[in-house]
């Protein structure tokens, strides 16, 4: 079976993460009966140069820019109509949609945007009406693009029904397969962290994504500097310099005097932030809309403690292995982060829980193996409905 995989449009994001696993699983796999070629944005061959992955026997050819962008993408999508009347596949795995460019051979589309299929009501409370209009344009123009594909992949059941609204097709379509964390940060050596320390460190890893609620941290840091003065506390962000949320972050931190409890590192890439998780006490994840975010198996992988906001995706995904808080209250995020800090026993069991739960998410190797059987049903006539 030959897999076109279609990773031309990941530039920042959860989105790198996942193309760049398949492929070194792929790579490693050196599966009999199937054939390999990779077309990747910019960011994703960086990142699988940067961990290390030499000589595929498989095709990996680096695409500059955004074949959906309507201007710059056009030779873009002519060099994939290229590649596919070449290598001729019998599949197309675009590992995140929507992606305009239309393919001949089967298409099978993966789709994470929770703006799209499952938008919340205190996601849109935060946002505001403005947004609420702007983001029925998003969805009518993504799930437009959506339904050029032929079956679909999905992370969680509630992606899996917004997106069979959307795209107007039944569950024979569209598969769950749950997102894991890729294999650097189960093989990556961990340090405990020494939660006696004065200085309390939160990593709070995500793309500049408005719904990531990264604006409510300083809020965060005064609540905490009024509630426990003795210990700093610092908040590690992963965000470009020239990005709007950073410069919505900055100012309110600024505006709080609270700037001294705000790191910005700027992108970082996948093989660094195994170090990163180990030099940090816990993990904070103010996020108000996911479909399945890799932040928490990774946190449950680096034996870190998580505080995340009360909402459904974030409790199917970590159960009772985070401390939640409600989602726009900073001043309970910032009491249930000192529970974790000074109780050494819900730390010791949300870190235990944590690894429960990441037992019962597929490995790499196994989320690769359950997409390509899926591929393989696909291609044969034979894909139905499987919430593996």
């Amino acid at each position: 079976m030959k897999i076109l995989v279609n990773a031309t449009n990941m530039v920042v994001g959860g989105t790198i993460q996942k193309a760049t696993s398949f492929i070194i699983e792929a790579i490693k796999a050196k599966d009999r009966g199937l054939e390999f070629y990779f077309c990747v944005s910019e960011a994703v061959f960086e990142t699988i140069n940067r961990l290390g992955v030499e000589n595929s026997p498989w095709k990996i050819e680096k695409f500059k820019n955004n074949p959906n962008h309507p201007i710059r993408g056009f030779r873009e999508r002519q060099r994939l109509h290229e590649v596919e009347t070449i290598f001729k596949p019998d599949i197309v795995y675009s590992v995140s949609g929507p992606i305009v460019t239309k393919f001949k051979a089967l298409h099978l589309c993966g789709c994470g945007i929770g703006t799209t299929t499952h938008p919340s009501k205190i996601f849109y409370k935060k946002m505001g009406l403005v947004y609420f209009f702007k983001n029925q344009l998003r969805k009518i123009w993504d799930f437009h693009f959506l339904r050029q594909a032929d079956f679909w992949k999905v992370q969680a059941n509630v992606a899996r029904r917004g997106l069979m609204k959307g795209v107007g097709t039944d569950d024979e379509h569209v598969r769950v397969i749950a997102n894991t964390c890729a294999r650097i940060f189960l093989d990556a050596p961990k340090s405990e962290a020494n939660f006696g320390e004065k200085e309390i460190r939160l990593f709070a890893l995500g793309a500049p994504y408005i719904h990531k609620n990264f604006d409510i941290i300083p809020d965060v840091l005064a609540h905490l500097k009024k509630i426990d003065p003795i210990r700093k506390y610092v908040f590690t962000l992963t965000l470009p310099e020239t990005c709007k949320v950073w410069g919505i972050v900055k100012k309110r931190a600024i505006e709080l005097g609270v700037m001294d409890g705000v790191r910005n590192l700027g992108r970082v890439f996948l093989s660094d932030c195994p170090e990163i998780y180990n030099t940090n006490h816990i993990v904070f994840m103010p996020t108000l809309l996911e479909s399945f975010s890799a932040t928490y198996p990774e946190a449950m992988a680096m034996r870190r403690p998580i505080v995340t906001s009360d909402l459904d995706f974030a409790r199917d995904i970590c159960k009772t292995a985070a401390l939640y808080y409600s989602p726009l209250d900073s001043a309970d995020a910032a009491c249930k982060i000192l529970q974790v800090v000074e109780n050494p026993s819900l730390r010791e069991y949300l870190i235990a829980e944590g690894e429960k739960v990441l037992g019962e998410l597929p490995s790499a190797e196994g989320k690769y193996k359950l997409l390509v059987k899926y591929m393989r049903e696909i291609v044969a006539g034979q894909a139905h409905c499987d919430t593996a």
